[in-house]
């Protein structure tokens, strides 16, 4: 971590301030090993130059342990390639250019990527600083971004970027702590709970900033929907996969949460393919690859 996002940080149990307690490893301004305590005394450490903030009591996510799994990501990362439709390949790599020449441009100081995964859109970022700003990566999985920054480091050794490991509907940060917050195909996977992380992107940023929101789209109206429902209940306990997919409900949600302007930048359209690694779109269905610009 690095300590210029010490201002930013409250505890995920109480909402009190956050301070860095004791640092024993520090490579240049980046803390790599060390503890944090909050005003209520609450302890999380900092592992790899992650900052842990998941607990025990959280009841969120009740089996922690599958989050800190060491797995060889190298060969995960190649499957989901070798696996992913070509004309979703190609979308989200127009998408991932589209969303950094926003980052680029609007020269943003603070920003937040949530559920950042495989770090696509970070390395884009991390390759083509043209400012240096202080981002964070957001995700659940410790082991994830314990990857994810070494392979960022190989990329751009210079690039600040402090990696979280915590819960998504309980985001450890001030109110309006961000200029922008990114969102790579993240919002989609968490179902149920994206319009809850979706208010919480609202309170931590700043009045003026954006969200950029990448999806893929789909119609509530055509003939694939039905089935598209049913396989979302069945395997997902997803009823209504509507919330994540479709674009008016997205934009209702973002509405209703408070937020001002709406922008849809469509990246492409296309017919779905065979695609075992998701649902949406299924094979066959008409569907729209977008960058939703949303601003508070």
């Amino acid at each position: 971590m690095y300590k210029e996002v010490e201002d930013i940080l409250v505890c995920p149990i109480c909402g009190s301030k956050i301070n860095i307690r004791k640092v024993y490893l520090k490579e240049g301004e980046e803390i790599i090993e060390g503890t944090l305590n909050c005003e209520k005394n609450h302890k999380f450490y900092i592992k790899h130059g992650i900052i842990d903030f998941h607990y025990k009591e959280n009841k969120n996510l009740p089996n922690l342990a599958q989050f800190y799994f060491e797995r060889d990501f190298e060969n995960i990362n190649l499957n989901i390639e070798n696996k992913t439709p070509n004309n979703l390949k190609k979308f989200q790599n127009l998408s991932k250019q589209y969303m950094n020449a926003i980052v680029q441009k609007k020269k943003y100081k603070n920003i937040l990527d949530i559920a950042s995964g495989r770090s696509i859109l970070l390395e884009g970022m991390a390759e083509k600083f043209s400012h240096n700003p202080n981002i964070v990566s957001l995700d659940l999985n410790f082991a994830a971004l314990k990857y994810n920054r070494k392979k960022i480091k190989k990329i751009n050794p210079k690039a600040k970027i402090t990696y979280i490991a915590c819960d998504y509907l309980n985001l450890p940060f001030k109110n309006s702590a961000f200029d922008c917050i990114t969102s790579y195909y993240g919002f989609p996977n968490m179902a149920q709970s994206s319009p809850r992380v979706m208010q919480e992107s609202y309170r931590i940023l700043r009045r003026k900033g954006l969200v950029l929101d990448t999806r893929i789209l789909v119609s509530d109206k055509d003939e694939y929907y039905n089935q598209l429902k049913s396989i979302a209940t069945a395997n997902m306990n997803f009823p209504n996969p509507e919330i994540v997919s479709v674009e008016q409900l997205i934009l209702q949600i973002y509405k209703k949460i408070g937020f001002s302007e709406f922008k849809n930048e469509k990246i492409g359209e296309s017919i779905g393919e065979f695609n075992e690694l998701d649902i949406i779109p299924m094979q066959g269905q008409k569907f729209k690859s977008s960058v939703l610009i949303i601003k508070k």
